[in-house]
C-alpha cells in the first residue's frame, strides 16, 4: 500500500490528465476547426457588450444567455489562437474568461466590473491577431479598460 502523500500526488496527476484531455473535447484541430473559430470572432465583442448592458441593468439571466449564445465559443477559440503568438495575453484572457463564467453561473453583480476587463482583453487579442475590434464605447458604455498584466 502506498503512503497517503504518494496516493495524493498520483490522484492529482490523474485528475490533471483527465481535465486536460476533457478540455480538448477529444477532437484534433483541423483547418475546418480553425475556420470555425475565426468565423466566431466577429460575435465576441458585440456579444460581450450586450451581456454587459444586461448586467448593468441587473438582468443577470439575460447577460448569462447572451454571453453563452454569442461569445462563449469564440472566447475559447480566441484564447487558444492568441496563446500561440502571445502566451501572456492568452493566459490573461483565459483567466478573465473563467472568472466571468463563474460569476455568470452565480449571477454575481461583479459582472458589471469584470465584463469590461474581459472585453478589453478580447479586443487586445483580436488586434494582436491582426483583426479589427471595437469596444463598447457609446453613450451608455464608457470605453473599456484592461486589467493590469
Amino acid at each position: 500500500m502506498r503512503p497517503p502523500v504518494i496516493r495524493a500526488v498520483v490522484a492529482a496527476g490523474l485528475i490533471a490528465t483527465l481535465v486536460a484531455s476533457t478540455a480538448a473535447c477529444g477532437k484534433k484541430s483541423s483547418p475546418v476547426d480553425a475556420a470555425v473559430s475565426v468565423n466566431a470572432y466577429p460575435k465576441i465583442v458585440p456579444g460581450l457588450c450586450l451581456a454587459l448592458s444586461f448586467a448593468k441593468e441587473g438582468k443577470l439571466k439575460e447577460a448569462n444567455v447572451t454571453y453563452y449564445d454569442q461569445a462563449h465559443f469564440g472566447l475559447h477559440a480566441l484564447s487558444a489562437d492568441v496563446s500561440a503568438i502571445d502566451r501572456p495575453l492568452g493566459d490573461r484572457l483565459f483567466r478573465e474568461h473563467a472568472r466571468v463564467e463563474g460569476e455568470l453561473s452565480s449571477f454575481s453583480p461583479a459582472l458589471k466590473t469584470d465584463l469590461p476587463v474581459l472585453i478589453g482583453l478580447a479586443v487586445q487579442a483580436l488586434v494582436r491577431l491582426g483583426g479589427d475590434a471595437a469596444n463598447c464605447s457609446g453613450p451608455s458604455n464608457p470605453p473599456v479598460t484592461t486589467a493590469p498584466s
